[in-house]
């Protein structure tokens, strides 16, 4: 009694008898009959107080010796309180089951059933364990899962559940083993599909079991049943999977090596087991088979023979695939070349089946140099005459070295086939979007686009570059834009190797072009130390000074508009321009400029001043590329200079440009407000030159059309009004934007028409083109159509200015004159 009342005394009992394990049957120390008596006292009034304990230190080792004392003291405890044991067992797994109560002694159980091989109250635990193995979520399970999984088969055995208390267990198998053991898998699998149809596959249940070794007895004595009837009992191949799947990949190599007595019959049943009409025999063979034919197996086929199969579509046809995969995978430099005639074959269906059968070789992981054999053989094919066929190759084009096939495929860029074109544009975007060398394929691309004929071996070969290299090139380079925009901000690549042949090649424009049109994929920090670098240099030549410019072109505006860029000396360097430079790099210069962030470009043209062109350029630039971003104060600096000049001052159109373009509806409402009538038409025609349709709409709308067409002008601006009204005319597109100005814009060019200005006559004529060119025309001047042939038909003979006499011409032979007037 006093043992029992005291919890340390419990304790030294449970520890006494624990340490006398070996001891506790037969007689005993008065010391240990004591202690053994309260134990079983403890257990029979709460069974927890010891079997918990017990089944705790079970879970924390895996040694065998370890566990041994604590598996003997359960086994004695057993033995003398059956039922407190077995209720105590389905106590603990039911309640984990509704309320994951108690994890550590719940597995401790599971290892006590299995260990003590615990069957008398199995009935009662099927379900609690099926439940609880049906919320298990996890792709790999872990020691706590797998103790559960495994006493669970034990019981399941024993007993024999149905399908739908063995079906969590199954499918947690499926999942657990689909990587790691995939035979095994895919048997289970069948195994689940055929038992709920057929409740004796339940007697195989226990191959599932973890923790018990496959055996190479079984797997032969399973074969052995399979070799006599290969296709009479179904269950034979389940068997078969599941026991040979539980092994490592190179011991299941080994075991099919050495499966048959007789040399061929592995694969002679496996061949046919691939196409069977049973679902489950085809899927266990197709699981076993990815492991290839092996050892004396391998001999039993030949892969010449088999290719002819893939000269034809049938049941064959697959399983030829597969074999042939498997060996080309497994030796793939013998087996390939005799596979290789079937991509020349004269039927489509050859060709088609034997790139099927290089994509599985590819999808299998081959090195580089399979890669490049396949790809190399694939060269001749490209352009076949089957669509199915051009649309398969590119596919095997993927991960290879672009040095080996890229030249290749560029060169076909220029062919005359369109098919040859396009399947080599497929094979070359495959190689870019599979590529792991980036680096290596740009300059691929870019040797070949500077050298696209092969290097000539004689002096006598050399050639000069032909249209077909040419297109080869621009192609190319237009293939390599493409990828860069679509791994834009991505590659993040050093451009100093390239850039380097451009410092090295300054007039080299394909170098120049190659650059821009794969910018996107550049590092911008270490391209712009390079430009920089470069603008800093003295520079020898024109195209030395050239080549960072062209560089900056092909940037977008974001470049310009980085922290790291404004902050940098960049800007600094591109006003700094030689005084002597050419107008053309000049005005690229100012394109560049122009990108910078308008709140920083214009204030620092505005201290170095606005009476150079130059500065001027740069406004009219920044307005083009960050159009309604121009500062306010713009508009008025410029207007202040620009009203200091004369009409025909050499400064008097720049200043006009960069009004506009600074803010475009404050110069119209400027230019509509001024007093001098031919220095308004002056402004305005210079600001319809850049008009669009809406902008032409615009200033119909506000009116500004009419004031225009009521004011007076010298006769010397005739041609420039006449030819403002042209524009205005020609960009007002719709039906409603001309609706109360037919009549006036009419007979002003009806009275014009018969100047004794040759220029003011041609630009009539372009007014009367842009008028019966109008969707509405024939609705407002149908009535004056007489007019405008009597109008043409006289210009026909204009003799002072071909233009005049060409336009009108043109208007004279044209039944339907509106297509051809608005080209012209």
């Amino acid at each position: 009694m006093e043992l029992r009342e005291a919890s340390l005394t419990l304790g030294n009992a449970f520890d006494i008898v624990v340490k006398n394990h070996n001891k506790l049957k037969g007689s005993k120390e008065k010391v240990l009959e004591e202690a053994c008596s309260s134990i079983l006292l403890s257990v029979s009034e709460k069974p927890k107080s010891i079997l918990g304990p017990i089944c705790e230190q079970l879970t924390r080792t895996t040694s065998k010796k370890r566990r041994l004392p604590y598996l003997n003291v359960a086994v004695w405890i057993h033995e003398k309180l059956l039922q407190e044991f077995d209720n105590f067992i389905i106590k603990t797994i039911q309640d984990y089951a509704k309320n994951k109560e108690d994890r550590r002694v719940a597995m401790g159980v599971c290892i006590l059933i299995r260990s003590l091989a615990i069957v008398s109250c199995a009935s009662r635990l099927l379900e609690p364990l099926s439940t609880i193995i049906g919320q298990f979520t996890s792709e790999n399970p872990s020691l706590f899962e797998m103790e559960f999984f495994n006493t669970f088969i034990f019981i399941a055995t024993v007993k024999e559940g149905d399908y739908s208390t063995l079906k969590p267990a199954i499918l947690c198998y499926i999942t657990w083993f689909q990587k790691l053991h995939p035979i095994s898998s895919v048997s289970a699998h069948r195994l689940l599909i055929e038992l709920e149809n057929d409740y004796t596959y339940n007697t195989m249940i226990d191959k599932l079991r973890t923790d018990i070794a496959p055996s190479s007895d079984n797997i032969k004595q399973s074969w052995t049943c399979i070799a006599a009837k290969p296709f009479d009992d179904v269950k034979n191949w389940v068997l078969l999977g599941l026991q040979l799947g539980r092994f490592e990949d190179e011991r299941i190599r080994s075991e099919i090596a050495n499966i048959s007595s007789e040399k061929g019959q592995f694969s002679s049943i496996i061949s046919v087991a691939l196409s069977t009409n049973n679902d489950t025999i085809r899927e266990v063979a197709r699981s076993i088979f990815r492991f290839g034919i092996h050892g004396q197996e391998a001999a039993a086929f030949d892969p010449n023979s088999l290719s002819q199969i893939l000269e034809q579509s049938d049941d064959l046809t697959g399983i030829a695939l597969t074999f042939l995969s498997e060996m080309a995978l497994a030796n793939a430099k013998e087996c390939l070349p005799q596979l290789f005639p079937l991509l020349s074959s004269d039927k489509p269906v050859a060709r088609k089946n034997a790139l099927s059968l290089l994509q599985k070789v590819v999808d299998g992981h081959v090195g580089q140099e399979i890669r490049q054999m396949i790809c190399a053989n694939l060269l001749p094919m490209i352009g076949d005459e089957s669509i199915t066929v051009r649309v398969d190759i590119p596919k095997l084009f993927s991960g290879v070295k672009p040095q080996s096939v890229v030249p290749s495929l560029i060169k076909m860029l220029g062919d005359s086939s369109e098919k040859k074109r396009s399947t080599a544009t497929e094979c070359l975007k495959k190689i870019m979007q599979s590529t792991e060398e980036p680096e290596d394929l740009l300059r691929v691309f870019l040797d070949t686009a500077l050298n696209p004929s092969p290097v000539p071996l004689t002096p006598g070969s050399i050639n000069p570059i032909t249209k077909e290299d040419e297109k080869c090139r621009d192609r190319s380079i237009e293939l390599v834009n493409k990828w860069a925009q679509e791994t834009q901000g991505r590659m993040m690549l050093d451009p100093n190797p390239v850039l380097n042949r451009l410092w090295n090649d300054p007039q080299n424009s394909t170098i120049a072009s190659f650059i821009a049109k794969a910018s996107p994929m550049f590092d911008k920090t270490r391209l712009l130390a390079a430009v920089l670098t470069k603008l800093r240099e003295k520079h020898e030549t024109v195209f030395d000074g050239l080549a960072p410019l062209l560089v900056l072109q092909g940037q977008p505006v974001d470049f310009f508009l980085q922290r790291d860029v404004v902050a940098s000396p960049l800007f600094d360097l591109l006003m700094d321009k030689p005084k002597d430079e050419i107008s053309n790099i000049v005005h690229l210069r100012g394109d560049i400029i122009a990108r910078f962030n308008p709140n920083f470009v214009i204030p620092q043209l505005i201290d170095r001043g606005l009476e150079e062109k130059f500065h001027l350029y740069i406004i009219c630039r920044c307005g083009m590329i960050h159009e309604g971003e121009i500062p306010n104060y713009l508009f008025d600096e410029i207007k202040e200079r620009f009203e200091k000049t004369k009409i025909n001052d050499e400064m008097f159109m720049p200043y006009c440009d960069s009004l506009y373009f600074s803010e475009k509806e404050k110069y119209l409402e400027y230019a509509m407000n001024q007093t001098d009538t031919n220095l308004m038409f002056t402004m305005v025609s210079n600001a319809f030159q850049k008009f669009n349709e809406d902008d032409a709409r615009k200033f119909i709308k506000t009116g500004k059309l009419g004031k225009l067409l009521n004011a007076k002008f010298d006769d010397e601006y005739n041609a420039a009004a006449v030819n403002a009204l042209f524009l205005i005319t020609f960009q007002a597109r719709s039906e409603e934007a001309l609706e109360p100005y037919w009549d006036q814009l009419f007979d002003i060019m009806a009275f014009f028409s018969d100047s004794k200005n040759a220029d003011v006559r041609f630009a009539s004529m372009k007014l009367l083109g842009a008028l019966i060119t109008n969707p509405a025309m024939q609705t407002h001047l149908i009535h004056v159509h007489e007019k405008f042939q009597h109008i043409v038909e006289i210009h026909t003979y204009e003799s002072e200015d071909p233009r005049v006499r060409k336009i009108a011409q043109t208007y004279a032979d044209m039944m339907k004159p509106q297509a051809k007037i608005q080209e012209i």
